[in-house]
């Protein structure tokens, strides 16, 4: 009797677990088959909105990459250059003194010269002094060097070459096309730029002009001459290289320099001679001076009367 009892324990456990089973079983299809049914509802969902959400909030188990990449430098920031150069010298008592403020105030500046003679302790001190010396042309002639060949061009721009290097050992890499390279045909200029590139030079114009070689801006005296100067260069604020066009040929451009400089490093100017102008990162400003020299060139002259008669009344103390 039992053993009778016993059995149908048993068979009633085994019952229990298969039914136990059986409802696991059926659990799992149900959950299946719910996540098949809502396979395609899963597929579509727009996930935007979740990575917006993860790029607003940082996650604190996952630091970021450190920054590689350098920051970006304002134009406030970035250092700024002027190229003080004069044009059509040595004249002697003009020069020297340019050269002995130059000199006190610790500035190098570039000299564009003409082969003249007896001035070989001028063209001593300009090159002692860390000064550059560059080529101007032989004979500062429009025709020879524009009206005339390629040839005659070349041969006007050697004749000084071989005047500074024959005597002092000194080679010049830089040039200035006498009264610039505006208004003259463009394949006229355009072949002297390649044939000077031909013979290791490098061209500047400039971008501020005081026009210190008119007699009525002499005039004005050495103080109005300056005060013109930082008028031009105020309106080139947002440009780093600044090259200045003087001529080392009037006593009114010796009294305008020490004001230039101070009103120049005021602004936050440091100075170098154009031979070291950075042609390899700035060449798109090089272009842009030309295209400001162009309209420079194009002030006519009511309108620079008009600047001068404005910049009459202002004092730079």
């Amino acid at each position: 009797m039992r053993i009778v009892f016993y059995e149908k324990l048993w068979y009633f456990k085994r019952m229990i677990k298969k039914i136990t089973v059986l409802i696991l079983i059926i659990a799992l299809s149900m959950s299946l088959g719910t996540a098949l049914a809502n396979e395609d509802e899963i597929t579509v969902i727009d996930v935007s909105a979740l990575e917006d959400q993860y790029e607003e909030q940082d996650d604190p188990a996952i630091p970021l990459p450190a920054q590689t990449d350098p920051p970006i430098q304002t134009s406030s920031a970035r250092k700024r250059v002027a190229y003080l150069t004069f044009d059509d010298g040595p004249v002697r008592d003009i020069t020297c003194r340019i050269l002995d403020i130059l000199e006190r105030e610790g500035i190098p500046a570039t000299f564009f010269v003409l082969p003249k003679k007896d001035n070989d302790d001028i063209f001593w001190r300009m090159i002692n002094e860390g000064h550059e010396i560059a080529n101007h042309s032989s004979t500062h002639n429009y025709y020879r060097l524009y009206g005339s060949s390629i040839d005659s061009f070349l041969d006007d721009v050697m004749a000084n070459h071989y005047f500074i290097k024959n005597r002092f050992g000194y080679t010049m890499t830089s040039f200035r096309f006498p009264g610039g390279p505006f208004g003259r045909p463009p394949e006229v200029i355009e072949e002297r730029r390649e044939a000077l590139a031909a013979i290791g030079y490098r061209e500047f114009v400039w971008c501020v002009d005081p026009q210190d070689w008119r007699d009525h801006v002499r005039a004005k005296g050495g103080r109005q001459l300056a005060s013109l100067v930082l008028y031009q260069v105020g309106g080139l604020s947002d440009r780093r290289h600044i090259n200045i066009l003087f001529h080392d040929t009037s006593g009114t451009t010796v009294s305008a320099l020490p004001y230039v400089i101070a009103g120049l490093r005021e602004r936050g100017f440091t100075f170098d001679i154009t031979r070291n102008f950075p042609f390899s990162n700035e060449e798109i400003e090089m272009f842009e001076e030309v295209a400001t020299a162009q309209r420079t060139a194009r002030i006519n002259k009511t309108r620079l009367r008009q600047h001068h008669t404005t910049l009459a009344t202002e004092s730079l103390e």
